[in-house]
C-alpha cells in the first residue's frame, strides 16, 4: 500500500496493490483478502476531521489477481487551534496534524470467510497547512506532507554548473580537516545523513524563511570568517573570474555561521568559491525546499557526492 499527497490539493491517495502471488500447495482462491485504512486528527480539541474518516477494499485471491489496484482519496478538511509554542510568522500557515493508518487481513479458510488474522497495523503522521495558497514562493506541490520524513538534497560535486560548492559540501562531511574554521576533536557539521559512512550521521540542518536578521547574521559570520582565512581580498581569482564566500550550512538555516561559540562541537564550514557556483547551488536549495513543501523549521539533509 502507498499513500501519495495530491499536486496543489489537501488530499491524499491511498493504493493498495496485491501481486506477484506465489502459491504452495493447494490454495482456495475464493478466500478474500483485504485492507483497512483509517483517517483521523491528531489532536483531540482539533477541528480537523478527514472528509470520510475509513475506508477498506477486499478481493478473493481471485480478484485480487484481476485488478490492477485498489484506490481512495482521503480530503483533510479544518485545522488544528493556534499553538502557542509557535511563532507568530508560522501561525497564518495553519500547520494541522492528522494521521492514516492501515492494516491488511486475510481468511486462511477453509472457507473463504473463516479464521481470519490481521497484520499490525502501521501508521503515517502527516501536516496540511495553506502556506502554499499564502506564498507560493515558499511553498509549492501539495499541501500536506508526511512531516516526520526529513528532506534529503543531494548534489553531484562533478557537475560543472556547482563544483566548487558542493566541494565544500562534501569536504564538510566527509574531509572535514579541508575545511575552515574546523576545529578540534569532536567538532562537526551538520546536516549529514551518513552515506557513506552511517556512524557520521548528525543532526538535519532546518529551514530559516522567516528570520531575516539571522540570515543577515549568518551571512556577516561567514564573510567575516573568510577575512580571517583568506583576507580581504578572497573574491579575487586567477582567472579574472568572482569569489563569494560559500558556506555551510546555508545562511537560510537555523544552524549558520552566527549561530556557533567556540565551545560548541557543531560548527559550519566556509571557503571562497566561484560566484556562479555559489548562486546556481542556492537557486537548486530555494527550488527544493519550495517543492518538497519544507517550512520553516523543518529539517534537511544534504549530501555531496562524487
Amino acid at each position: 500500500m502507498t499513500v501519495n499527497m495530491s499536486w496543489n490539493a489537501r488530499q491524499a491517495l491511498v493504493t493498495t496493490r496485491i501481486a506477484n502471488w506465489k502459491f504452495v500447495g493447494e490454495v482456495n482462491k475464493s478466500q478474500v483478502v483485504g485492507v483497512e485504512v483509517a483517517c483521523n486528527k491528531a489532536l483531540p480539541s482539533s477541528s480537523a476531521r478527514c472528509q470520510t474518516p475509513s475506508w477498506g477494499h477486499s478481493e478473493s485471491i481471485t480478484g485480487w489477481q484481476a485488478i490492477t489496484q485498489a484506490d481512495y482519496t482521503f480530503q483533510f478538511q479544518g485545522e488544528d487551534p493556534p499553538n502557542p509554542q509557535e511563532p507568530d510568522q508560522i501561525k497564518p500557515e495553519k500547520r494541522t496534524l492528522y494521521s492514516i493508518s492501515s492494516y491488511a487481513y486475510g481468511y486462511g479458510g477453509p472457507g473463504p470467510w473463516d479464521n481470519i488474522g490481521q497484520t499490525q497495523p502501521v501508521s503515517w503522521p502527516l501536516r496540511c497547512d495553506v502556506a502554499r495558497s499564502t506564498n507560493p514562493n515558499y511553498a509549492r506541490s501539495s499541501d500536506c506532507v508526511f512531516h516526520g520524513a526529513t528532506g534529503w538534497l543531494r548534489f553531484n560535486a562533478n557537475d560543472p554548473a556547482i563544483t566548487e560548492s558542493a566541494q565544500l559540501y562534501y569536504d564538510a562531511h566527509q574531509d572535514f580537516g579541508k575545511t575552515y574554521p574546523g576545529g578540534g576533536q569532536g567538532k562537526y557539521v551538520p546536516g549529514n545523513i551518513g552515506v557513506p559512512a552511517w556512524a557520521n550521521r548528525t543532526e538535519p540542518i532546518r529551514r530559516n524563511f522567516y528570520d531575516k536578521l539571522l540570515q543577515t547574521n549568518n551571512y556577516n559570520t561567514s564573510v567575516k570568517f573568510c577575512k580571517d582565512k583568506w583576507g580581504t581580498g578572497y573574491k579575487v581569482r586567477p582567472d579574472g573570474k568572482v569569489n563569494e564566500c560559500d558556506e555551510f550550512p546555508f545562511k537560510t538555516t537555523y544552524e549558520g555561521s552566527f549561530t556557533i561559540t567556540p565551545d560548541m562541537l557543531r560548527t559550519v564550514a566556509v571557503r571562497p568559491g566561484l560566484k556562479e557556483h555559489n548562486q546556481e547551488t542556492g537557486a537548486r536549495w530555494g527550488l527544493f525546499l519550495a517543492e518538497d513543501h519544507i517550512l520553516d523549521g523543518d529539517s534537511v539533509f544534504v549530501e555531496a557526492y562524487k
